[in-house]
């Protein structure tokens, strides 16, 4: 073997020797930051480690390069004796792809952490309300505890019951099939908003407005081209998914280019939010709308409840339609695609994936979801521009109850919202339906912050 080939060889080695034992350092300070109570609020010492794990992933995919092409070289040389050169670079190539893979996982790790403390930091102000809401509401119990107990028989005034709420045997009834109702439109927006956060880890908060859009967009196609319901209605979905790849062809995909963090992009979208629901009250005004074409008829009755016919069609379609999305993206090329893009986007380019595609992909098919569960909102309970804000949060706060990465987990976690918020209700009063849902989302992110059926993020171990 020659000089310089045998030099080459032993300069890969050494090189990945080192950076191999970097990795590790790396893994051991991660390991100490998240064995700590708060680690993940430490928000210095996340950052930093994070820019470290991009700096040594470069070096080591600039490294797996350049021992792929020294493998090549040697292999196909036929004028030298390269048996134990191509031996010897092979083993190379293989441990330094397992140091690749393991880098990426650990990136993940630090990642993840990273987004908590972003979502944790945006959502602070409304924790701070929700301290005070949460005393309140515990006065509002003791004062209902009070009053059943001094009126003797205990019967609560209807001030307390919910919409369509009946009083006698069928209340419990009447609160199940509300819970059924609000738990399938969370799950609706759930599973559209995870769509996207999968793909590109940011809270884009753009997609209340996607939401509301969908619903804007069926009475500005009913009103301005006189369509037929069914005609406004897929107008309408397809206009939220396009609306949704277009905020991210002018807005966050050259953010993305730029380098910007996820902070960033979550600020923009607050920005891009507010921008469209100014708009939308500009050509629409800000009183209630209503898109549905006929006067508003009496629920069907079942044992004493009642519930309508957009109810019951919301519920099948908040069930049928993130079940059907799910088989998709299980089955098809593009939802693999997707799926690879979601689990690792470095390796997923490597492998000749496009990830923008993937992302427009995302942002069409989460877009679409979201539109569709606007117009159901809409129909049931009409419309107003401000409308999107409280559906998405009640979206997010189901996605991480029941774990990001699980369709069955967000199923749970918008039952356990939707009965907490209708039981409460019916106890404390309907006003206090929002602050019910941040304490729900307070105490999974203190005992379970993972989800229910969520699963952590995967440590390297080589």
């Amino acid at each position: 073997m020659d000089t310089d080939d045998k030099g080459n060889i032993g300069s890969l080695a050494t090189r990945y020797t080192d950076l191999r034992d970097e990795a590790r350092r790396l893994r051991d300070a991660i390991d100490r930051l998240d064995s700590k109570r708060l680690g993940k609020w430490h928000m210095r010492e996340i950052l930093s480690l994070d820019g470290k794990l991009v700096k040594i992933a470069r070096s080591v995919l600039d490294l797996q390069i350049e021992t792929q092409i020294a493998y090549e070289k040697r292999k196909g040389d036929k004028t030298k004796n390269i048996g134990k050169d191509c031996e010897v670079l092979e083993v190379l190539v293989g441990n330094v792809g397992r140091l690749l893979e393991s880098l990426l996982s650990l990136q993940r790790t630090n990642t993840h952490s990273y987004l908590l403390f972003s979502f944790y930091f945006s959502i602070a102000v409304a924790f701070s309300s929700l301290l005070v809401s949460v005393l309140s509401l515990s006065v509002s119990i003791l004062s209902v505890v009070v009053s059943v107990r001094s009126a003797g028989a205990g019967r609560v005034t209807t001030d307390l019951i919910p919409v369509h709420a009946p009083g006698g045997d069928s209340m419990f009834l009447q609160v199940l099939l509300n819970g059924l109702v609000s738990a399938s439109t969370y799950l609706l927006i759930a599973y559209s908003f995870s769509i996207i956060y999968s793909i590109r880890r940011v809270f884009y908060f753009t997609h209340g407005m996607i939401l509301t859009a969908g619903a804007y967009s069926v009475l500005f196609a009913m009103s301005a081209f006189g369509l037929p319901v069914w005609s406004a209605i897929f107008a309408g979905v397809t206009a939220a998914a396009l609306l949704g790849v277009v905020t991210n062809a002018l807005v966050y995909s050259p953010l993305r280019s730029k380098g910007a963090s996820s902070a960033v992009q979550m600020l923009a979208s607050l920005g891009m939010y507010i921008i469209l629901q100014n708009c939308i009250s500009l050509a629409f005004d800000d009183y209630t709308r209503v898109i549905r074409p006929s006067r508003v008829r009496e629920g069907i009755d079942i044992w004493g409840a009642r519930v309508t016919i957009i109810q019951i069609l919301t519920t099948v379609l908040g069930v049928l339609l993130p079940c059907s999305c799910w088989v998709v993206l299980k089955l098809t090329r593009v939802g693999l695609a997707m799926r690879a893009v979601a689990s690792s986007p470095e390796l997923s380019s490597v492998s000749g994936i496009s990830c923008e595609r993937m992302t427009i992909w995302a942002f069409f098919l989460g877009s679409g979801l979201a539109g569709v569960a606007g117009i159901l909102i809409a129909w049931d309970v009409d419309m107003v521009p401000t409308m999107g804000m409280t559906p998405l949060l009640m979206g997010i706060v189901t996605l991480i109850v029941g774990g990001i990465q699980s369709l069955w987990g967000m199923a749970l976690g918008a039952l356990i919202l939707s009965f907490s918020q209708c039981f409460g209700a019916v106890f404390v009063g309907s006003q206090w339906q929002t602050a019910i849902a941040f304490l729900v989302l307070l105490i999974f992110l203190l005992l379970k912050p993972e989800g229910i059926l969520g699963k952590e993020f995967e440590r390297a171990t080589g």
